[in-house]
């Protein structure tokens, strides 16, 4: 029998699935009424499972707050004071459950060391024994360890980390240029370049390198949105397909960046810790770095903050202040959007949220970028 027994609508049924293989990733079992064997009661199996879970974790959406099958299954870990509640949209939970601390999953985005999805797990642990879980933890991370392997490599070795879709909270308060915050909803998944393209990658597609501070590794650098345009160009040529490469759009990046954190960092708030993160002022010597050396976000994606500030697709231009779901910016405009940062700039110039622009044919010491790909 399993640990977990989760709870949910079939409507939710694609949230249910991605909680329990984050769960199952760090060692504990789960029963999500995936499949049932050959004459077995779909009532009889459900209830054995819960009456043997240790922990209840009910997924509250609108359409589960309605179904009687999620209370009672919800009554049921309640009673036995082994229910986690999660809300996966903002509802309010039915009568007699709105006391109890319930967890977040809204915007999720499937990562394991995202902060709601471990705040989670430390409700469960109060029913289901660390010391079990944490040994199991410690065989799963070794066995990932022992294989590291990008989500995606293409023929010139540039390495994608697919990123699923989500909703999360776009902007900042700070500035005006970075208000209103407002919601945003990514509909389709999409790889992103693991690290900004790097000079040994320019060359290869473009016979050539513009950069100031030269080295394999080092981001390209001194290359214009425009030059960017021309790089995605060719490399969706040598890679045969058809626009299967781009810039990501200014939202995609944000969504990338944060990695489902919503501080002023994908680390936390505090302008002293960006060091372990990011090549900037302070620490850059002024010039740029050799990508990944600093720690990645929650993704796996490296120098989101810092070393080159990076180009996106959109226009630079006030935010609409409605959710919104995949924006894509102005139709038009003088400057094109760069983010997170570089060797040049502080430490607030790096943050999540911040944005600024440059002239789609300006160069700068700076200023280099990153590859989307799509999923077909």
């Amino acid at each position: 029998m399993a640990d977990i027994f989760i709870s949910y609508q079939r409507e939710d049924r694609k949230v249910a699935e991605a909680l329990a293989s984050s769960l199952e990733l760090l060692g504990y079992t789960t029963w999500w009424d995936t499949r049932l064997g050959a004459g077995e009661s779909f009532s009889e199996v459900i209830e054995e499972n819960l009456h043997a879970a240790k922990c209840v974790v009910v997924l509250w959406s609108r359409a589960s707050v309605k179904s009687r099958w999620v209370r009672d299954e919800a009554t049921e870990g309640l009673e036995r004071g082994i229910l986690a509640p999660v809300k996966i949209e903002e509802v309010k939970p039915p009568m007699g459950f709105r006391s109890i601390h319930t967890a977040s999953l809204i915007g999720w985005g499937h990562g394991a060391q995202e902060t709601a999805f471990v705040e989670l797990t430390a409700d469960i642990k109060r029913f289901v024994k660390p010391s079990v879980v944490e040994s199991k933890v410690s065989r799963t991370k070794a066995k990932k360890e022992a294989v590291p392997a990008p989500a995606f490599t293409n023929s010139i070795g540039m390495e994608f980390v697919r990123i699923e879709p989500g909703t999360f909270m776009m902007g900042s308060n700070e500035y005006d240029s970075e208000k209103p915050v407002h919601q945003v909803t990514i509909s389709k998944g999409f790889y992103l370049g693991k690290y900004p393209i790097t000079q040994e990658e320019w060359q290869a597609v473009m016979g050539e390198n513009p950069s100031n501070f030269k080295g394999k590794r080092h981001p390209v650098e001194s290359i214009s949105w425009t030059d960017a345009q021309e790089f995605i160009k060719r490399l969706n040529e040598r890679e045969s397909c058809h626009g299967c490469h781009r810039l990501p759009t200014e939202a995609e990046w944000e969504y990338a960046c944060r990695a489902g954190t919503t501080t002023a960092y994908r680390f936390g708030d505090r302008e002293e810790q960006l060091g372990a993160y990011a090549w900037y002022w302070e620490n850059s010597g002024k010039k740029t770095h050799p990508v990944g050396q600093k720690q990645p976000n929650p993704w796996g994606l490296y120098d989101m903050h810092g070393n080159v500030w990076e180009w996106v697709e959109d226009w630079y231009g006030p935010y609409s202040s409605g959710a919104q779901t995949d924006p894509k910016g102005l139709n038009s405009g003088s400057g094109r959007v760069v983010r997170g940062g570089g060797w040049y700039d502080d430490a607030g110039n790096a943050r999540s949220a911040f944005r600024d622009y440059w002239w789609p044919d300006a160069r700068n010491l700076y200023v280099g970028f990153r590859v989307l790909r799509t999923i077909p």
